[in-house]
């Protein structure tokens, strides 16, 4: 048991640490929950956040653009509606992919075809599940049905993912 410990130990030691300034900028991630936008990082000595609150977002996987690590705990991100810049907490921030539509768009059955299944507004939060080199597949819950709908609409009409980014 002893020795099992050990190389365990041992393995932990060897593999590299990953920081916050690892992860690349820009970047798309998503608010797990509620998230606060703050004016600044400071923390007192207990580590409660002491930058004023300039908004606080509500939305559940509201995309955000990435664009400076501070540390472990704080990021500075984009928000893509305002291009107001603000900074939010590290582990409230999920790697799950989601969109707002820039404009209008037409929702396709597939990238090829291209026979509409629906119409889409301008500011419609979804799930990006998978995403090629010009579409996404872009899931939507109706909550006048109560379901979730699927459909592809081109990746330059929305914020959320980069024009060279591919989601298998």
């Amino acid at each position: 048991m002893i020795k099992i410990f050990l190389i365990f130990s041992l393995f932990i030691l060897w593999l590299p640490n990953v920081s916050a300034n690892d992860l690349p900028t820009p970047r798309w991630v998503t608010s797990k929950n509620t998230i606060n936008c703050r004016a600044s990082y400071i923390t007192d000595e207990e580590g409660k956040a002491m930058g004023s609150i300039k908004y606080q977002y509500v939305k559940k996987y509201f995309p955000w653009e990435v664009v400076r690590n501070i540390d472990d705990l704080w990021v500075q991100a984009r928000d893509p509606l305002t291009d107001d810049l603000c900074f939010l907490f590290r582990p409230i921030l999920s790697p799950k992919r989601a969109a707002i539509t820039k404009e209008a768009v037409l929702g396709y059955n597939n990238p090829t075809e291209k026979k509409v299944v629906a119409k889409v507004e301008k500011n419609v939060h979804g799930m990006i599940l998978k995403a090629d080199s010009a579409f996404i597949l872009f899931e939507v819950y109706l909550e006048e049905e109560g379901k979730k709908s699927k459909f592809y609409i081109p990746k330059n009409k929305v914020f959320g993912i980069y024009p060279n980014e591919i989601i298998n």
